[in-house]
């Protein structure tokens, strides 16, 4: 192995007559007169790699435990990790490092992983390993980890740059496989495809051969913080307003919710969209591809019903990881003189303008308590709390009690 620069271009130089490079524990490198007839190589020896891997006599067999964990447990240790880790940020679950994840010898691989530059640059040199029965102690360990990693290595950096800081970006759980995080669905997918491919060849060498190594930690952080790197990180532009957070907007189909959820969107939030009107969430989910905005994660149903409300939770741990606030948005009309309001009518109301707002408020408050990142609840009320008008009064009964209910929400909630 040796840094690509100009030593091992002098070597290359010599080599005209070759068809391409195997860089020790980084991968291959071919040429040819079009990028069509190098990628056609590339096949060609990835081929024969592998035919060569398959006809090994005696592969060491991988042990690993069987089973997948609950989503109700899952959802739970997505918001101790959130926690830990103490920022806003997606906590996206990819399943395909399952196996590796629940592999006895899982530590061995991601020892042998760091055989990118990707990996390097975007990972840093490991995936942190999670026990599943102390989630916070298995964060501390890798901060640990890493914090004595830059000491041994920092007379290396660059005059003017500072440590990354100690925070893991790819998390391997057992019977779940790899938490990746983010500002975005999308950064955290790209760690996981590159955590995917680094570990899966990492592993394979291992089942293979019985053993695997990886470049010097030296190596490791030069790339870990390359220059040219630093220099790309310091001059990016800062993240959006809301980058990384997590919000649910009901009532988000039309009108004044529709409105929010766009302008959140455009700030940069990861949103989960609820609405009884499933063709108007459709509509805005177009709206929001059109402007490019996050994909956000659409639940129909009626948000009185407890068991829409807690769907709309669950999923939006699920999808991105936790929970940063709630727009409380989702409600109706109600019209008629008192004398004139059918008991049907008034419960209706109630039952979308306020029932509604208390089921989200009640989950909403637990999920923020236990995730300890703060949170914000807004309700959506109206003038007509405070000034109510003849003919009207159904609805201002409803949006008096979503005032009170708020302030029982600050008293009781200010802490979280």
């Amino acid at each position: 192995w040796m840094l690509p620069g100009f030593t091992l271009s002098k070597i290359v130089s010599k080599l005209k007559d070759a068809e391409g490079i195997v860089l020790a524990h980084h991968g291959l490198v071919v040429w040819d007169e079009s990028s069509e007839k190098c990628l056609e190589k590339t096949h060609l020896a990835v081929a024969k790699a592998d035919r060569f891997l398959d006809s090994l006599s005696v592969k060491p067999a991988a042990a690993f435990d069987h089973g997948d964990m609950p989503q109700s447990e899952l959802n739970e240790l997505l918001l101790q990790l959130r926690k830990k880790l103490g920022k806003k940020q997606i906590l996206r679950t990819d399943r395909r490092l399952q196996q590796i994840a629940s592999r006895k010898d899982c530590a061995t691989v991601v020892a042998a992983s760091a055989s990118s530059a990707d990996h390097m640059l975007r990972i840093r040199p490991k995936s942190a390993l999670i026990d599943i029965s102390a989630p916070a102690e298995s964060i501390e360990s890798y901060q640990n980890d890493y914090a004595q990693y830059f000491e041994r290595n920092k007379a290396n950096i660059q005059p003017g740059y500072s440590s990354h800081g100690n925070d893991p970006k790819v998390l391997l759980v057992p019977k779940v496989g790899a938490i990746t995080t983010g500002n975005s669905l999308n950064e955290s997918l790209m760690l996981a495809d590159i955590a995917f491919h680094t570990h899966s060849v990492a592993a394979r060498v291992i089942d293979s051969f019985g053993e695997a190594d990886t470049i010097p930690e030296s190596e490791i952080f030069g790339f870990d913080y390359w220059p040219m790197e630093l220099f790309k990180l310091a001059s990016k532009p800062a993240p959006a307003k809301f980058a990384g957070s997590i919000y649910v907007v009901t009532g988000a189909g039309s009108g004044i919710g529709r409105g929010i959820a766009l302008e959140l969107a455009r700030l940069g939030a990861s949103l989960t969209l609820a609405d009884l009107d499933e063709k108007g969430l459709e509509e805005v989910a177009s709206v929001f591809r059109e402007k490019k905005f996050l994909e956000p994660l659409l639940i129909a149903g009626d948000q009185s019903k407890e068991d829409v409300v807690s769907k709309t939770l669950n999923e939006t741990i699920a999808q991105f990881g936790g929970l940063d606030g709630v727009v409380i948005n989702a409600g109706i009309g109600v019209s008629d003189n008192l004398e004139e309001l059918s008991l049907e009518k008034f419960r209706t109301g109630l039952d979308i303008n306020l029932t509604s707002a208390f089921l989200m408020t009640k989950g909403a408050m637990q999920i923020l308590r236990k995730q300890g990142l703060g949170g914000s609840i807004v309700y959506i009320a109206s003038k007509n709390a405070f000034a109510p008008g003849a003919g009207f009064g159904g609805y201002s009964v409803t949006k008096a009690g979503m005032l009170q209910l708020m302030r029982i929400a600050a008293l009781e909630g200010g802490s979280v």
